[in-house]
Parts: structure tokens; C-alpha cells; sequence
């Protein structure tokens, strides 16, 4: 089944509004400034839908729950809270109802005060299943009626989304960033509220009670709010007289004065409050003034945040390892003429990381404390503290090997604020949030920044990239792939850079067309027949790890990754710096004369000469990194006294194991070369001997004269 939106349109999309966004920053006068802000239907001014109860379920981010129409003249009233310009565009998720027969035609209409309403026509579907099909406005449109027709076939609304541009306020300084905040607060603490879940995130349409003047909700926000910039809160006077009392926290702990609204009589539909911060918040507690019950739905905020300008990260050194710690970022510099508080840091071993053997170390200080991961060669820093003394911890940054031996290697290490990865040069953010659907979750991702960077839902396009996320996962994380926007099966980026580019096609057996990485023969699935059509990716924890699951729109039990990189207008930003270890890998250097051998000696077998000792060799030799010289000698001699010889080899190695490679052989050869030396009385013979023939004298013996003699070797003569 077909979608009705054409692939390449969210990026085109995204390109309209930057230059939508650039004429209509004229238009908002001197001293302001226009923001293009996002967000979902918030309101129902009437709801005369199926029931005349089911309305509120067009409320929000898609749940899979929507308004039902199935009769001539149902009809309901959103207010978008946010006006939506003319040529900006909103969206509705819906469907045609399941198993009805027909064509199913959404009509609607557009206004701006909620009173009168322009007639837009309608769209049509035969898809049973949830999509998002987007128009553009024609008319200034904050408030959209929805109704049916006769003659069509029944349909349900789960949800409209849209973009608007503000103007603000700029009251930044020349050296300042303008930076939109958006969000919705979420509630943390209070007494005795009822449903407390139902004020949390976007608006539902529901709202928690509070029934005692002694009750009270607070709520945390994302973000600071400047003061004098406002804030939404969309609540319901459950009763006559009922009235907000308001107050204002910048930590949660310090409270201001109460503030209070106007008290307004009791009511079914809920209405918009729009508060003014008085102080910098970040913190929001809200009562009843008299006594009457109230139902708070939700905090809406979009404002203006003046950043001052990214810190920047220097460090750069090539550092050979030599079997002791060394440190290697002691001129790291951490420059930035605020000082700014930052709360994290990253030192990561990105190249030919051993596990168990490498090791990152810091002196911890300023609060700041040291968290080594072993698994990923990770060493994190925490903390709320200045850059000034991130920096001073930063510089005591250390390596060490645990092995004797360490396998040859450069390893690149990266130094960061964010994480950041190398292969693709962009940081990444893990939000963990057990409750928070896909659409959400996108819609937070993109509200996320890095000092002017725009944050969306991380696509991914390797596996190198893949596995580089796996550290800051602590569970499942949402990711920025779905098919919910295009044909069933057709999986595309809906985020970032990426946004509208086709990676997977078909279910558990279908087609990759550029990466991806869902579990193997087993997803995506649409398990059970459920319409799953949103990505996300397994932690290291799992036996899943790394791989990807298809989920459905109504789940909300995951986190989900923010990526920062490679969108129009991102800010050049320097928060990381690289340094290389390179483990020893150079052997030690011949500086001396080696000694060379001798040939045809005269000298005895046992008279071999020994050759230089291994001192002799090791002096001879120097390291670079001025260790231990390791030698070892071999060499047996062979042969006899009348013809002997012997080599000797040495080994020659540092403190690792570099071997040198050519090392000189030394050998001798040699034999008795001197004839046996007469040291007796050789005798003499005689003549003139009246002997007859017979009576010849025997001479000496081969004895005596054997015995006449010495040999230098002392063998046998």
C-alpha cells in the first residue's frame, strides 16, 4: 500500500523551511528573530467525533489510538497552539477505518481564531494502516476542524503534526548564538496527584488531577527558559472559580514567589495558559489558589536560549609507548573566554584497542570524576565543572599497557566533549528515557543541540558506526528508521542528512539497498501481525547486541540516540583533538664497533675462544626508549684439534621484544698447526760396530723416541 508522501519530501521539507525561515525573519520587525518550531496538535475545542468522546485521541505524538469518524457531521476542533504560516506545512496521521468497504475522505478546514474556518477540500485513503500525509497551508492556520461527509467511508485521526515560525525577541549579544529550546516539561515530584503520567510529555487531552490546595505537581524542564520568555500550560478548571498558582525554580531546590491566573469556570475542554518566567527556570511547581479542582495536561515551552560561543578543544602529539604510563595530553588546551560549565568529557581509544590490556587513567578533581570502560576503551569524565578545570583534568590523562609485551600498534585516541566518532565526524548523544514513543522521540531528538549543531534521530550507514554506538547504550534505543511514512516495508531515513534515503526493503527476508543491520532472518517482522514500523537498535547487553527491531508506534518503553552532524547551517565546532601511542616498535641501535671473528688459528680444540660476553654485546647497543637491553649468545663448537670451528650469534632485544634483525655473527676456526718439539736426548748411532749382519742393533723404539717428544695440544705423538 502505497504512502502519499513521495520519498525525497521530508528533505525537501527540511529545505523549504531554511529558506521560508530567511524571508520571514524580515517580517518579524527590528530586534527580532524568527524560529521555525515543531510540535502536534495540543487542544480539543470540540470534539463531536464518534462518541463525542473519542476526539482526544487526535491529541499528540501517534499512539495508535485515533479519532473516529464514521458518520455524516462528526467533526472536531484542534488548536495547534502555534500558528502555522502560510506555505508551511502540518500533517495527518490517520487511516482508513479497518475492515469497512469504500474510499475514505479526511475533510477539513483551516482558521485562525478558531471561529471562522476556510474550507481546504479533503484527502483520501483506502490504507488501513497509520500514515502521515502532509499539506501546506493556504490560509494562516492555528486551528484545523476535521469532519466527515456523507457517502465515505469511516476513518480515525491519530495525530497532526506541524511547523510553525516565531518570531522572538533577540536580545542576544553580538558574541552569542540564538538558540531555540523547545519541549515539554515532565512531571518528578508532588502531593497527592491523580494520574500524574497524564501531564507528562505531549499533550493527551486527559490531564492529572489536583483536588487540595495543599497538592502540588512540579515538573522538570530540558532546558533553562531565559526570563521574560514564555511558556504553555494547558490545564482544565475542573471547576467554578478555578485558578493556577504558580511557581518558579532555576534549581528545583529555591522557589520563587506564587503567581496566579485568572479563575475561570468549570469546564470540559481544556484551555491554554501562557506564563511569562519570571526568573531563569528550569523548574516549575503548579497548585490551585482557592480550593477548586484542576486537570493539568502539559508544559509547552519554545524560547530563546543566548549560548555563548563552543569551547574549543586543542590537542595534538605522537607519543611512543615504552612500558610505563606516560601522559599524553599535557598541553591539551580547553580555551573558552566564558568559562562555561560543561558536564561531561570523553577519552577514547578509537584504533587497535586491546581489551584488557590498554588503559586510560586522569587524576580526578573539581568534582569531576573518572569512569574507565574496558570494554569499549572508553574513559568518561562527569561532572558539573568549568572548562577551566576540565581542562586541568583533562591534561592528566594517562596511558599504560598491562602486558609485558604489548602487540605493535598506533592507536589513535580522541579527546572530546561530545562523543565523537572519527569515521564519520559527528557526536553523539544517548538520551535515556524509558517512556517515550518514536515520534517523540524524533521530535526530541530534534529539539537536542550541541552548541548551534541540530540534533535528529541517528541513522546509520555502517557497521563501524554501528558498533561505535554500543558504549552510551545502557537499554534499547530508538533510531531514525521507519516505514511508517511511505509504502508498508519500504524502509527509509526519516532523520537527518539522510532523511528520505531508502535503506531496506521488504520484511525479515527482504533487500538491503544501503546498510542495515536488523537481526538476521528474523526482523523486521510486524510480529503478530502488529504494524511495526519503527527502528530501533538492541544494547551490548542483550544477546541481540548491536542488531536492529522493528516496533509499533504505540510502544514507549525505549531511549533513544541523537546524532549532530552534516545538516545545513551547523556551526563549525572544534570539540575533540587526536593523539596518537604508538607502541615501541623500533629496536635497539648498534653505536659501537662490533667485533669481528678469526680464521685458521693455531691453537687446540680446547683453547676455543669464548667470544665477547653478552655485556661486551649490550654495551655496544643503545634504545630509544632507554630501557633493558636483553642479549642472549649461542654457538657450539665442532670439530677436533686438527681442525676445529665455532659461530656465535646474538639476540638483541628491548624491554617489548624488538628484535634486532642483523645482528652480526662472530665466528672462529683454527687447528694445531705446530709440530711435536723435542725436549730430550734424541740418541745417536755408531759406526765401525764388529758386529756381524745378523747382530744388527734395533735402535731405539717408537717408544723412546715418542717419548723424546711434546706436542703443544698434548695428544698422542
Amino acid at each position: 500500500m502505497l504512502r502519499n508522501r513521495k520519498p525525497l519530501l521530508p528533505l525537501l521539507v527540511v529545505i523549504f523551511i531554511l529558506f521560508f525561515d530567511v524571508s520571514v525573519s524580515a517580517q518579524c520587525g527590528t530586534g527580532k528573530i524568527s524560529k521555525v518550531i515543531q510540535g502536534f496538535g495540543s487542544i480539543i475545542t470540540a470534539d463531536n467525533a464518534y462518541g463525542g468522546s473519542t476526539g482526544i485521541n487526535a491529541l499528540g505524538a501517534p499512539d495508535g489510538n485515533g479519532a473516529y469518524f464514521s458518520n455524516n457531521g462528526q467533526y472536531i476542533i484542534i488548536d495547534l497552539l502555534d500558528t502555522v504560516a502560510v506555505g508551511q506545512t502540518y500533517s495527518f496521521i490517520w487511516r482508513q477505518y479497518q475492515n469497512v468497504t469504500g474510499l475514505s475522505l479526511l475533510w477539513w478546514s483551516e482558521s485562525t481564531d478558531g471561529i471562522t474556518f476556510n474550507p481546504r477540500g479533503n484527502i483520501s485513503t483506502f490504507n488501513e494502516r497509520y500514515f502521515s500525509e502532509e499539506v501546506v497551508a493556504s490560509t494562516p492556520t492555528r486551528y484545523i476542524k476535521i469532519y466527515m461527509q456523507t457517502g465515505t467511508a469511516d476513518f480515525s485521526v491519530d495525530a497532526v503534526s506541524y511547523y510553525a515560525t516565531k518570531c522572538f525577541s533577540d536580545e542576544c549579544g553580538a558574541e552569542y548564538t540564538s538558540q531555540l529550546i523547545s519541549g515539554n516539561a515532565t512531571y518528578y515530584s508532588g502531593i497527592s496527584i491523580n494520574n500524574s503520567t497524564y501531564a507528562n510529555f505531549v499533550p493527551d487531552g486527559t490531564g492529572a488531577l489536583i483536588n487540595s490546595t495543599s497538592d502540588y505537581a512540579r515538573f522538570r524542564l530540558p532546558y533553562l527558559i531565559p526570563a521574560g520568555q514564555e511558556y504553555y500550560i494547558i490545564w482544565r478548571p475542573a471547576q467554578n472559580g478555578s485558578q493556577l498558582r504558580i511557581r518558579e525554580s532555576t534549581d528545583g531546590v529555591s522557589w520563587s514567589g506564587y503567581k496566579y491566573t485568572t479563575a475561570l469556570s468549570a469546564s470540559s475542554v481544556f484551555v491554554l495558559h501562557v506564563e511569562k518566567a519570571g526568573i531563569s527556570t528550569g523548574y516549575i511547581e503548579i497548585s490551585i489558589a482557592n480550593g477548586s479542582d484542576i486537570y493539568l495536561d502539559a508544559l509547552v515551552f519554545n524560547a530563546i536560549s543566548c549560548n555563548p560561543p563552543a569551547p574549543d578543544l586543542d590537542v595534538e602529539g605522537s607519543y611512543t609507548y615504552c612500558g610505563s604510563p606516560i601522559s599524553i595530553a599535557p598541553a591539551l588546551n580547553l580555551t573558552d573566554l566564558n568559562n562555561q560549565v560543561v558536564n561531561e568529557a570523553y577519552v577514547q581509544i578509537e584504533t587497535s584497542y586491546v581489551a584488557g590490556q590498554d588503559r586510560l587513567e586522569c587524576t580526578e578533581n573539581y568534582g569531576i570524576t573518572a569512569t574507565w570502560n574496558s570494554t569499549y576503551g572508553v574513559l568518561y569524565l562527569s561532572g558539573q565543572a568549568t572548562v577551566a578545570q576540565y581542562q586541568s583534568v583533562l591534561r592528566t590523562v594517562t596511558y599504560r599497557n598491562l602486558s609485558g609485551t604489548p602487540p605493535l600498534g598506533t592507536k589513535q585516541i580522541v579527546f572530546s566533549l561530545e562523543r565523537f566518532n572519527i569515521n564519520t565526524n559527528h557526536y553523539y548523544r544517548f538520551v535515556s528515557n524509558s517512556n517515550i514513543r518514536w515520534p517523540v522521540a524524533r521530535l526530541d531528538a530534534e529539539r537536542a543541540f550541541l552548541y548551534g549543531m541540530q540534533g535528529y534521530l541517528v541513522t546509520i550507514t555502517s557497521d563501524a558506526e554501528n558498533d561505535f554506538l554500543l558504549y552510551q547504550m545502557n537499554s534499547n534505543g530508538w533510531i531514525g528508521g521507519s516505514d511508517f511514512y511511505y509504502a508498508a516495508d519500504d524502509w527509509y531515513w526519516m532523520t537527518g542528512p539522510e532523511a528520505g534515503t531508502m535503506f531496506w526493503q521488504g520484511e525479515e527476508s527482504g533487500t538491503v539497498i544501503t546498510y542495515a543491520n536488523w537481526n538476521p532472518g528474523a526482523e523486521p517482522n510486524n510480529y503478530n501481525g502488529n504494524d511495526e514500523a519503527f527502528a530501533h537498535i538492541y544494547p551490548s547487553s542483550s544477546s541481540l547486541s548491536g542488531t536492529w527491531n522493528d516496533e509499533r508506534i504505540t510502544y514507549n518503553g525505549y531511549s533513544y540516540y541523537v546524532e549532530f552532524g552534516g545538516m545545513p547551517d551547523d556551526p563549525l565546532l572544534d570539540l575533540y583533538g587526536i593523539v596518537t601511542v604508538e607502541i615501541d616498535n623500533q629496536p635497539p641501535t648498534l653505536t659501537g664497533v662490533f667485533p669481528t671473528g678469526q680464521a685458521d688459528m693455531d691453537l687446540c680444540y680446547s683453547s676455543i675462544p669464548v667470544g665477547p660476553s653478552i655485556a661486551t654485546i649490550a654495551a655496544l647497543y643503545s634504545d630509544n626508549c632507554g630501557g633493558t637491553i636483553t642479549v642472549t649468545k649461542s654457538g657450539t663448537p665442532t670439530g677436533n684439534d686438527c681442525s676445529w670451528s665455532v659461530t656465535y650469534t646474538y639476540t638483541v632485544r628491548d624491554w617489548r621484544g624488538n628484535y634486532v634483525s642483523s645482528v652480526p655473527s662472530i665466528t672462529y676456526s683454527g687447528g694445531d698447526q705446530t709440530a711435536p718439539v723435542l725436549t730430550g736426548v734424541f740418541p745417536t748411532g755408531q759406526t765401525g760396530m764388529d758386529l756381524c749382519y745378523g747382530d744388527i742393533p734395533a735402535g731405539p723404539t717408537e717408544a723412546d723416541i715418542a717419548a723424546l717428544y711434546t706436542d703443544a695440544c698434548g695428544g698422542a705423538i
